[in-house]
């Protein structure tokens, strides 16, 4: 699943943002897509950004589910 993949991408680097997404999700979601997916885990609180317009960088916030 794609919360399975941002998981992944958090393991890696510690924080997402719209590049990493962009690399990870290249062949499955476009740039708008991407963008939303972003809002949408931020709105349900497992995100949090950090930072703001070209280096915005997202974190896991503490409700962030844990995947095996």
């Amino acid at each position: 699943t794609h919360l399975k993949l941002v998981s992944d991408c958090f393991y890696k680097n510690g924080y997402i943002n719209r590049s990493l997404l962009k690399k990870v999700f290249q062949d499955m979601l476009s740039e708008k897509q991407i963008r939303g997916l972003i809002s949408k885990m931020e709105n349900a609180g497992i995100i949090q950004k950090d930072g703001a317009g070209k280096y915005t960088r997202c974190v896991k916030a503490p409700d962030f589910p844990s995947i095996v």
